[in-house]
């Protein structure tokens, strides 16, 4: 089935709520919903919505639909989840990536996902293969950007990419404990 598909059906049955739609189902949602899509990225978002739909248990037949929630944080999403457990409305989580609490989602009626990127392979890199590669194509293109290896390094060898990035900063000392790494791994 479509995903444009199980979402109007989602859309015509409010008895599937709450739902937690995840990557391509929140862009399928997105494009087919057309009442109001509310943001909560942060605690103060969920605190202005709780005060607004407390106590609230009919919307005329629309949906209660809260964008975002990948990106609260713990303290967030537990007031948001109570929130969710108390309320009468039909409540529809969208979230592009899957960085929902697993409260949360055990609280869910259903979770519908779908990868928003296709995977083309998952045969990837080692460690020390994808940080010798990386160091010939930085000899052949000496202005190389960050951005190229960066892409380079998600595409060919995630877990290089995530012990670069791991600190939150792309400095040498990053570099250099990912090239003693690759010695080992």
């Amino acid at each position: 089935m479509s995903v444009f598909l199980e979402v109007q059906d989602i859309l015509s049955n409010p008895s599937y709520c709450p739902c937690l739609l995840l990557g391509g189902y929140t862009i399928a949602f997105k494009k087919t919903y057309a009442g109001r899509i509310f943001k909560a990225y942060t605690l103060e978002d969920v605190r202005n919505l709780v005060e607004d739909f407390s106590g609230i248990s009919d919307m005329d037949g629309m949906y209660l639909v809260i964008d975002g929630i990948g990106y609260l944080n713990d303290i967030g999403q537990n007031s948001l989840l109570k929130f969710i457990e108390e309320s009468k409305l039909p409540i529809v989580l969208l979230s592009y990536y899957d960085k929902v609490s697993p409260i949360i989602q055990s609280r869910m009626k259903f979770t519908f996902k779908e990868s928003i990127i296709k995977v083309k392979s998952l045969k990837f890199m080692s460690i020390s293969s994808a940080v010798r590669v990386l160091e010939e194509k930085k000899q052949e293109d000496k202005e190389m950007s960050d951005i190229d290896e960066a892409k380079f390094l998600a595409e060919s060898c995630p877990k290089a990419f995530g012990l670069l990035n791991m600190a939150g900063s792309r400095d040498y000392a990053s570099r250099r404990v990912l090239k003693l790494l690759s010695k080992f791994l």
